[in-house]
């Protein structure tokens, strides 16, 4: 669904391709977000409210099932696809950089100028604007493990989890 700040519901859509990372992103620069989702088919869509109704703009495809988006800032975002890659998008839904990790990527976020992804090998990177900065292992786990290592961060830092170790990245 796409609600309104009051709660009101603009779009109800429920069928394929399923979405499995979305953010609300000012893409055009025009102070009002666009609904950007990466969807089960390997492509990600922006929709733009207008007047109660979404107008679809031509989807971008991505090489993998997207797993996260972060907003960089008008005109600008980032997805994280499962196959290890991450790509810069501007608002024209073309790809301005890219970097590739080795392993699938099971978390993706962002803490200050910098996005952190965390692969299935237990490995976190630092990124920005198409490099990787660093890399650096939080654990391994048993490949029968229910459990992924995950990574989460805001304006005070990042953590980092996988197997045993947590580490804090600032």
């Amino acid at each position: 669904w796409l609600l309104t700040p009051a709660g009101k519901r603009l779009v109800n859509r429920s069928a394929p391709p399923w979405t499995y990372a979305a953010a609300a992103v000012d893409l055009n620069g025009d102070g009002k977000p666009e609904f950007v989702e990466g969807r089960s088919d390997s492509h990600l869509y922006i929709m733009v409210p207008e007047k109660h109704l979404l107008e679809k703009l031509k989807p971008l495809n991505l090489g993998g099932l997207a797993v996260g988006i972060q907003p960089l800032g008008p005109g600008k975002l980032a997805v994280a696809t499962a196959n290890g890659r991450v790509l810069w998008v501007n608002g024209s839904l073309k790809v301005t950089a890219k970097a590739d990790i080795q392993g699938d990527i099971t978390g993706f976020t962002k803490s200050g100028d910098f996005l952190y992804a965390i692969c299935s090998k237990g490995r976190v990177y630092r990124l920005k604007d198409g490099r990787i900065l660093f890399s650096n292992s939080v654990g391994t786990m048993a490949s029968d493990n229910i459990w992924q290592p995950s990574v989460a961060g805001n304006e005070l830092g990042v953590i980092a989890a996988g197997g045993k170790i947590v580490i804090l990245l600032k």
